[in-house]
């Protein structure tokens, strides 16, 4: 467009404007200047004045923004120009929405969310964060990430143990979250499909939680006393997992800490359908 073409659109619209303000009432001119200026301040500015509102609307025809903190979740099915509400940016929120790409189909989009709540959940600490993602990435077949996440789970809950002696806060919640870890590997996560060794690599960490948490709920347990294996008779195999031969627990229980205990169920978020 040419530069003089262009200036005379531009005096022409400031011609209209000045005419609808004059045929306008007073309510309606300060509504319409609102309005104006509104959309011509900065993102920054707009986004710290909707701050306060709780479920603020984002996206849309003007690409209204979220505020520091909070990221827009778009409908499933999308479309352009569609709007959004802003969420706070937590790991429990990216894991949610990521189920809903999941969930879909689009498993790029998903992965991408899984990764943010990844580095969130690592900088605060959040063992049932990376419960919930090993868990997401082992369904979308990411057994790479799935392992990553779960080792950090089980080292975030040993270390809560680890540093309070004392037994105080941290040293219960450590516990919890390192038995809900076991227990949602029980009930969940060895179900899902994973390579022989990759199954292999879980069990070794549920061994291990399972041996932490035995030395904080009880003293060792007494190997059974030694039986000569009569002729023609095989010799047992001594079970991974502590239980000495002979015990079995009865079903959704499991072996911790000397004793068949409940499986709980897994307190954090559900698993993707």
């Amino acid at each position: 467009m040419e530069v003089g073409t262009l200036v005379q659109c531009l005096n022409t619209l400031e011609a209209l404007l000045m005419l609808v303000l004059l045929l306008l009432p007073r309510v309606g001119r300060y509504f319409l200047l609102g309005f104006i200026t509104i959309i011509l301040l900065p993102s920054e500015i707009r986004s710290a004045a909707w701050i306060d509102e709780p479920r603020q609307i984002c996206g849309g025809v003007i690409g209204r923004p979220c505020p520091e903190g909070y990221f827009c979740a778009y409908p499933r099915p999308s479309y352009p120009d569609a709007q959004g509400i802003c969420r706070e940016k937590t790991s429990k929120a990216l894991i949610e929405y990521g189920d809903v790409f999941g969930m879909s189909g689009d498993a790029q989009t998903a992965i991408g969310y899984y990764s943010q709540a990844y580095t969130m959940a690592a900088e605060t600490g959040d063992p049932y964060a990376m419960v919930a993602l090993a868990d997401r990435y082992l369904r979308l077949r990411y057994e790479q990430p799935a392992m990553d996440s779960y080792a950090k789970a089980i080292s975030f809950a040993s270390r809560s143990i680890n540093e309070d002696p004392g037994r105080g806060q941290r040293y219960a919640f450590g516990m919890k979250a390192l038995q809900d870890a076991v227990s949602y590997y029980n009930s969940t996560i060895q179900m899902l499909p994973a390579s022989p060794a990759t199954r292999e690599w879980f069990k070794s960490q549920v061994l291990e939680a399972n041996n932490l948490l035995a030395s904080q709920t009880s003293p060792p347990l007494q190997p059974p006393p030694q039986r000569q294996p009569q002729p023609g008779m095989p010799t047992p195999v001594p079970d991974p997992s502590g239980m000495p031969p002979g015990i079995f627990c009865p079903p959704e229980t499991v072996w911790l800490g000397g004793n068949c205990v409940p499986i709980l169920p897994f307190p954090g978020l559900p698993p993707a359908k």
